[in-house]
């Protein structure tokens, strides 16, 4: 499974979510699945998306993201600003990106 695949299935939970038993909610993972892309662009400098596929992710996203989220502000180049989970969902996009799946578990 790519990236792209990964992509499309962040959109779809993007415009269905994710509500049951101790998933998280399609904010809650989309969000951190921006931040992971963010940490991989700004600290890692290892993208593995375009910019303009990330642009597309990210508006969808504003939909149903909190404004106090940190997907509205600037992304960071500081790796202390990303959460551990950020981080590990990074390493997984890098090396196995199946394995981000484990992260939709709370």
């Amino acid at each position: 499974m790519g990236i792209r695949c990964i992509s499309h299935r962040l959109h779809l939970v993007i415009h269905h979510g994710l509500h049951h038993g101790g998933v998280l909610t399609g904010a809650v993972w989309a969000e951190r699945l921006l931040l992971a892309h963010r940490y991989l662009y700004y600290v890692v400098g290892k993208p593995v998306l375009k910019d303009s596929d990330y642009d597309a992710l990210e508006r969808g996203a504003m939909s149903i993201i909190p404004d106090d989220s940190p997907i509205r502000r600037p992304g960071s180049s500081n790796p202390y600003d990303y959460p551990e989970v950020v981080m590990k969902m990074a390493e997984a996009l890098l090396h196995d990106p199946p394995r981000i799946y484990d992260y939709l578990e709370e």
